[in-house]
């Protein structure tokens, strides 16, 4: 009787694998995967290498370590049978996912243990037509915008409060809002306003907590430098929202705000390709704090990246500087809003938070051994 392919199987070729592609960025021109490279030339020689060449690789090992690290606790099978029966997948994501099943299988079968159950799996991945899957998936970070410049933003809201929709109302005080506090829409159905001793702050309970991308079930973000129009605003657009949750679910309301941004866009600004939408919001939050952060480092503070991936709720300091709107797209500071009214994080959040931070590491060794940090 043949067992599934775990853990113990692969082990032996895992650091090889992922080793070899960090060193050559060319997963496919590995000795021991000539599965992997036959299917996948087979899917798309010519983006690979017409320049995604090193893009795509470290997709497939991405997914790879993933599927590695889930054997632990979930059957391959049970998975596999997961992927075969999805239905709006985007067709290159499912190729890269199986590929790296492929990838999993195949090291399992040159282990030798489980080869006959890891070829009839193997088998049903390579039979099935991804043809009759979407070229593109419904929504995808491309055709949303990253940021919201300062006239985008008042035209929106000025917009939102022109409505008379049922939630109108809820989407401007929640556009105004989120440029202050970069939450996830759906962490505000949890949000509210506590006092730590003499100071205010706003408490959320983190989304994406189960999967390990966030620092800790809740994050505490301290507002003493806010303005008080600031405070109120944002108190209301809570009650707003709390409001609309005595008579209909949270993704009720997500989807009021959704087709909210979206008839905004088809009225203010037809002719674009990429739309404006409540995730551009938590976008222009990172943008801000990242200009305003620099212009407060010139002035001799100390600027911890750590800080905005605990006020935005990500467990790596990596995320929201890669991932996230770029300083250049920051407003310039404006009356009582700006460089000296940041918010900051709680001590607990930020003592989460992973620092993989390469430029932060360097000037911490400089200033261990007595170097300027500036350097």
């Amino acid at each position: 009787m043949t067992k599934e392919p775990t853990h113990e199987d692969v082990s032996p070729y895992v650091k090889a694998v992922i080793d070899q592609a960090r060193r050559t960025d060319r997963l496919f021109k590995y000795k021991t995967t000539p599965i992997l490279m036959k299917e996948y030339s087979t899917y798309d020689t010519r983006r690979l290498y017409k320049g995604q060449a090193s893009k795509e690789p470290q997709t497939i090992i991405a997914y790879f370590r993933f599927i590695y690290n889930q054997t632990c606790s979930h059957s391959i099978s049970e998975r596999i049978n997961e992927l075969l029966g999805t239905s709006d997948m985007c067709r290159s994501t499912f190729n890269k996912k199986r590929a790296a099943y492929c990838l999993f299988l195949e090291y399992a079968m040159v282990n030798g243990l489980n080869a006959p159950y890891a070829l009839g799996l193997y088998k049903s991945l390579k039979s099935f037509n991804s043809c009759k899957l979407p070229n593109r998936g419904k929504l995808t970070c491309a055709k949303r915008r990253k940021s919201v410049n300062r006239s985008d933003h008042k035209a929106l809201t000025d917009y939102f409060w022109s409505r008379k929709s049922l939630y109108a109302r809820l989407t401007a005080l929640l556009h105004w809002a989120n440029i202050h506090w970069g939450l996830r829409l759906c962490e505000w159905q949890s949000a509210k306003f506590q006092f730590r001793g003499d100071r205010r702050v706003l408490q959320v309970r983190n989304a994406k907590q189960t999967n390990g991308r966030a620092n800790g079930k809740h994050r505490c973000i301290e507002c003493q430098h806010y303005n008080p129009r600031i405070i109120r605003l944002t108190e209301e657009c809570i009650n707003t929202y709390q409001q609309h949750l005595l008579t209909r679910s949270n993704k009720t309301i997500m989807g009021g705000v959704g087709r909210e941004y979206l008839k905004a866009n088809k009225a203010l600004f037809p002719k674009r390709k990429t739309k404006v939408s409540y995730y551009s919001t938590r976008h222009q939050f990172s943008a801000n704090y990242k200009a305003w952060s620099k212009h407060n480092s010139e002035l001799g503070e100390d600027f911890d990246e750590r800080k905005l991936a605990a006020l935005m709720g990500q467990s790596s300091s990596v995320t929201p500087y890669r991932h996230y709107g770029k300083s250049h797209k920051g407003w310039e500071a404006k009356g009582t809003w700006g460089p000296h009214t940041l918010p900051e994080p709680s001590a607990e959040n930020l003592a989460k938070v992973k620092d993989h931070n390469f430029a932060t590491r360097r000037t911490n060794i400089r200033v261990a051994n007595d170097l300027s940090p500036s350097l």
